[in-house]
């Protein structure tokens, strides 16, 4: 039984009912064909708006022979953990060799995940979408976590130029 994943916050605010809503999808950055962008919801009848970072990949299922988009999201207000997070894990945790199978990771509230996991003598590196969805996992390497902090840091100076309403 597949569990349905929460909505963050900006995922909620896009889908009130009774409001007219704009979406605008502004790309920041891309790593191992994952798209990553800031997408603003604003509500044109109130003005009210919020962000979201969105990371967006094409899957190929050779069983189906076809292509799924897979989403995930993180709030606004979650990107500060989750820069913190990998920080973490490139300065402590893949210079640490734990003696027995170790895996970290951060959640995001709507089941987006980064973590890695130890292999003998090293650290694999990944991003789940979708906490609940196996097809979501993009397979990294701890060199390609210093691309998405720096994407990420893109996405705060975006984030920060937004909410003084500089588009």
């Amino acid at each position: 039984m597949q569990q349905e994943r929460q909505s963050g916050n900006a995922e909620s605010f896009s889908r009130k009912s009774g409001t007219l809503m704009s979406k605008q999808f502004l790309p920041i950055g891309e790593v191992k064909s994952v798209k990553i962008q800031v997408v603003q919801y604003k509500d044109l009848i109130n003005e009210n708006k919020e962000q979201a970072i969105r990371f967006e990949y094409e899957h190929y299922d050779s069983y189906l022979d076809q292509t799924e988009t897979k989403l995930g999201s993180l709030d606004k207000d979650e990107l500060e953990g989750l820069i913190k997070s990998i920080n973490i894990m490139r300065t402590v945790v893949f210079n640490s060799f734990p003696e027995h199978y170790t895996e970290v990771g951060y959640v995001s509230r709507t089941g987006f995940k980064a973590g890695c996991y130890s292999m003998p003598g090293d650290w694999k590196f990944y991003l789940q979408l979708d906490q609940y969805d196996d097809r979501s996992y993009i397979w990294l390497t701890k060199e390609d976590s210093a691309t998405i902090l720096n994407i990420l840091d893109q996405s705060n100076e975006r984030l920060l130029m937004l909410g003084n309403n500089v588009d």
